[in-house]
């Protein structure tokens, strides 16, 4: 009876290893994940930042041309 019990400890414990090993491997996929969205929402803010400049540079330009 001892023996069962204790391979059935053994065959948990390995399992449970497995799956602490999966949420790790899973937890790495979604850090990596983060950082890629963390670049592409600064590209984003740097792209609006830049058309934004750029909307402002050429729109007073325009506007001067229709007061003339």
């Amino acid at each position: 009876m001892l023996k069962k019990i204790e391979k059935e400890i053994e065959k948990l414990e390995k399992e449970k290893a497995k799956l602490i090993y999966s949420q790790q491997g899973v937890q790495k996929r979604i850090s990596d994940i983060d950082i890629k969205i963390k670049g592409y929402k600064t590209l984003k803010k740097n792209y609006e930042k830049l058309e934004s400049k750029f909307n402002n540079y050429v729109n007073p330009i325009e506007e001067k041309k229709d007061n003339e």
